[in-house]
């Protein structure tokens, strides 16, 4: 199995378990990752399982970190992260709440015109 299979497979649950912790308005992306391959995962290994946890949530960074682990709990390889914290630009928070608003118009008048 390639390297950056095990880092893809990470990075999405270390990234999981990051965003779970945000409150609203905030979003994140990765600032380091790191990756420690432990044993191959052979074609006898039928599925692998991501398990993540949160070590750190501040103002500015967050970290994590993951395993890979397989059905009988070997572990496969295991990672972390820091991934820099922002706010959601509020221009693109008033954007999306117009496309709802607007969606939601055009939902209410095929609607009316349905049951006219």
């Amino acid at each position: 199995m390639h390297g950056g299979w095990y880092a893809t497979l990470l990075d999405s649950a270390l990234g999981c378990c990051v965003h779970t912790a945000l409150p609203a308005g905030k979003s994140y992306t990765t600032l380091e990752l790191t990756v420690n391959l432990i044993r191959a995962i052979r074609p006898d290994v039928q599925r692998v399982r991501a398990e993540g946890r949160v070590i750190h949530v501040g103002g500015q960074t967050a970290t994590a970190e993951a395993r890979l682990l397989g059905p009988d709990g070997r572990l496969y390889a295991h990672g972390s992260t820091t991934c820099l914290i922002f706010d959601i630009k509020s221009e693109l928070k008033s954007e999306l709440k117009s496309e709802i608003k607007s969606d939601i118009k055009s939902d209410i008048k095929l609607d009316l015109e349905r049951n006219r």
